[in-house]
């Protein structure tokens, strides 16, 4: 038996180097969120892999998403359902470009109504200011003010070098002294149509003067 063994061993194929892949291998679908679905359970990838078609390899421990070759996602698998498998950096990464894109959509609105709003964002760049901080209170002037107000407001605000919002708050608040305008009250009503569409019915004020002669009394 030892002599047959070893004469079998000499004939016998080496193992291949790398383990056989046994993973289960499937196309997935990125919808609009960052996740792609896989045996009841949601994993993160991405956000810019949104609507994409990618490739998930499943083994009983991992969860891996490639894009073509190149691996985009691991995960440890869930076998419980209704599991939302995240990993942080995609979450991080997800919030940080909402903000960048709010970001640039609000002072966007700011410079397409008062173009020198650029060269006071600059300004502040030069003095470290934070802009986000900076872009949000000018927002609030500009809806609170209107933009020709904030315009004037702005440029008074470069040309004394006080590009800060702050500065052109108090501006507005001379202009609107020596202007004798009535102050500017925005209300804000939350996003529920029984409030926004609520109407009120004014009533003849007669039924008072009727209420008022039946308490009056007899001379």
């Amino acid at each position: 038996m030892a002599e047959a063994l070893v004469e079998e061993r000499r004939v016998l194929i080496p193992l291949p180097q790398h383990a056989y892949d046994t993973g289960r291998v499937i196309a997935v679908r990125v919808e609009k969120q960052p996740y792609v679905r896989f045996d009841g359970n949601r994993y993160s990838v991405p956000h810019r892999l949104v609507r994409k078609t990618l490739t998930l390899v499943a083994t009983t421990d991992l969860v891996r998403v490639l894009d073509g070759a190149s691996e985009v996602a691991r995960h440890d698998r869930s076998w419980s359902k209704g599991e939302v498998v995240e990993d942080p950096r995609h979450v991080e990464a997800l919030w940080e470009d909402k903000r960048a894109a709010s970001r640039h959509r609000t002072r966007s609105r700011l410079i397409a109504t008062v173009p020198r709003v650029d060269e006071l964002m600059a300004e502040l760049a030069d003095r470290n200011e934070p802009l986000a901080a900076q872009t949000r209170a000018l927002n609030r002037l500009l809806d609170e003010h209107g933009a020709e107000a904030l315009r004037r407001a702005v440029d008074q605000a470069i040309e004394r070098q006080t590009p800060r919002a702050a500065s052109v708050a108090h501006l507005l608040a001379v202009d609107q002294r020596e202007s004798a305008r009535p102050p500017n009250f925005t209300v804000t009503l939350p996003d529920r149509p029984e409030i926004r569409d609520l109407r009120v019915v004014p009533h003849a004020l007669d039924t008072y003067d009727d209420l008022t002669k039946a308490t009056d009394p007899e001379p």
